[in-house]
């Protein structure tokens, strides 16, 4: 490397970690919030107070892994809110260096691996899940390192066994910790295992090597598939129904492809414009240079194999829609592929201006000009307003062993991770979370998520009728049938406590 060579990475270098420092500045307003947003205590009701087989075995739709270290942060630092931000959060930024680094390896161009940084700091949706107790910038996270691991997998003309050996045991194990992981090591492996069984020609002992590393992923990929298919129920399938492609025609197909294929390569890039942060609006004028990309990489020696990877990609994507598996285009959930579309717009970029004299010094100003408008107007992350752990302080403090209690459906939760009781995680087909949680408390009724409140509220006022009871109304629009109900059986209600979105009710006996 000659010394403007080393002097021009180093300046790259340091622009990226600039984009990266700003992005974590700008989404630190999203960092300990004063309490968890309702999906969020989800897990966290999960991870706290059990024991981590419990936390592992339980069939909610996050993979095991993520779970388990859910469970370690928050046994390890005790905040509530925090300790549960923090993996997704280190992941979504890291993901900023991470891929400069696999552009600038793929490319070798110094500003194509500043764009990568860009636009991964840009992308509203992996801004916004960052700060969100979710597994999306992990899944991010997982592929941009796997995508890594290819270009050094592909390079050069001699076998490295070695190399298939790591990738096969951390891809197949990493589908514990991040289930859209697979659709990235699957290629990676099958298509690195061919490679090197075909440079390796008749050299049969690394030949074994290489075959015996493909198997193990294999093996891991099945344990998988036996071990973690209840992880996924019908009613979280119909949340993200149009993200399933129809085979039943050939237009309906062609139309699923165009709206919902369409959709996931545009938002795997920024807006560019105004929007709702977590549903951003996207452009089509990067489908041409993502489309230039891919022929890029498949035509040149170099790359061909990497582009291959990410036409295999693709078409595991397009199976598990197919199948009814995962769902395509569907926004959040797709999060984890973004790197793939971030990889072929910096290669089409590259296509695009490699006919102009001087390119280098071009794409250079380009990403400069990028980075500038990164560092100047940074997407911000912030959590949203939630305060709704005040109502389990009320509740602690001010009810009594005696006193009945009534929880909404999602109120259940918030006790569950904020309150001092003992609870219980259980498995449910009537949740799309697939689970049940559980307090352990005398005189307590859980209202159901499938059904009206008002049988569930009679039966508990006839079995145990209380002189006071506090009603947990937390994000539910049954609050007034409940306080009907309460009316209609000689109590009179009123309200002690209200967060943004939930409100405690004291019911008291108007006989007693």
């Amino acid at each position: 490397m000659t010394p403007l060579n080393r002097k021009a990475g180093f300046g790259a270098t340091l622009v990226v970690v600039g984009v990266t420092l700003r992005a974590l500045w700008a989404r630190l307003p999203g960092w300990n919030p004063e309490s968890l947003w309702n999906d969020d205590l989800v897990w966290g009701a999960i991870v706290r107070g059990q024991d981590l087989q419990t936390v592992v075995t339980v069939p909610a739709h996050a993979p095991p892994g993520f779970l388990a270290a859910l469970w370690g942060l928050r046994a390890a630092f005790r905040d509530p809110e925090w300790s549960l931000q923090l993996l997704p959060f280190v992941c979504g930024i890291v993901a900023i260096p991470v891929m400069a680094m696999l552009v600038q390896r793929l490319t070798r161009d110094n500003a194509l691996a500043i764009l990568a940084a860009c636009l991964t700091a840009l992308n509203p949706l992996l801004a916004h899940y960052t700060v969100f107790v979710k597994q999306y910038s992990l899944g991010f996270l997982a592929t941009a390192l796997l995508l890594l691991w290819a270009t050094l997998l592909f390079e050069g003309t001699r076998a490295r066994p070695g190399r298939i050996w790591g990738v096969s045991l951390v891809g197949g194990l990493g589908i514990f910790v991040s289930f859209t992981s697979v659709f990235a090591s699957a290629p990676v492996v099958i298509l690195g295992a061919v490679r090197h069984a075909w440079l390796q020609g008749t050299n049969g002992r690394q030949l074994r090597s290489i075959l015996a590393a493909a198997t193990t992923y294999g093996a891991c990929l099945l344990a998988a598939y036996v071990s973690l298919q209840n992880r996924s129920n019908d009613l979280v399938r119909s949340d993200f129904g149009a993200g399933f492609i129809e085979l039943s025609t050939v237009p309906s197909t062609w139309a699923f492809l165009s709206r919902q294929g369409r959709r996931l390569v545009e938002s795997s890039l920024p807006s560019w414009v105004e929007t709702d942060i977590w549903q951003p609006e996207t452009m089509s004028w990067v489908l041409p240079i993502v489309g230039l990309g891919l022929v890029w990489l498949l035509i040149r020696r170099t790359t061909r194999m990497f582009g291959l990877v990410v036409v295999g990609f693709y078409t595991a994507f397009l199976l598990a829609s197919a199948l009814r598996i995962y769902p395509l285009g569907v926004d959040r959930t797709n999060i984890f592929a973004f790197p793939a579309a971030i990889c072929l717009f910096a290669a089409g970029v590259h296509a695009l201006t490699a006919w102009i004299p001087r390119a280098a010094t071009v794409r250079m100003a380009v990403a400069v000009a990028v980075a500038a408008f990164a560092l100047y107007q940074p997407v911000r992350a912030s959590y949203w307003g939630v305060n709704d752990d005040l109502l389990i302080e009320w509740l602690s403090h001010m009810s009594s062993p005696g006193d009945g209690l009534i929880l909404s459906p999602n109120g259940t939760y918030l006790a569950a991770y904020y309150g001092d009781w003992p609870v219980e995680i259980s498995s449910t087909n009537m949740n799309s979370n697939a689970t049940r949680a559980t307090i352990k408390r005398d005189r307590t009724v859980h209202l159901p998520h499938d059904m009206p409140p008002g049988p569930s509220v009679e039966g508990f006022l006839e079995e145990s009728r209380s002189a006071r009871i506090w009603y947990l109304a937390f994000r539910t629009g049954d609050r007034d049938t409940v306080l009907e109900i309460l009316s209609t059986n000689g109590y009179e209600s009123d309200e002690v406590a209200r967060s943004s979105i939930g409100r405690l009710y004291l019911a008291l006996d108007r006989e007693g």
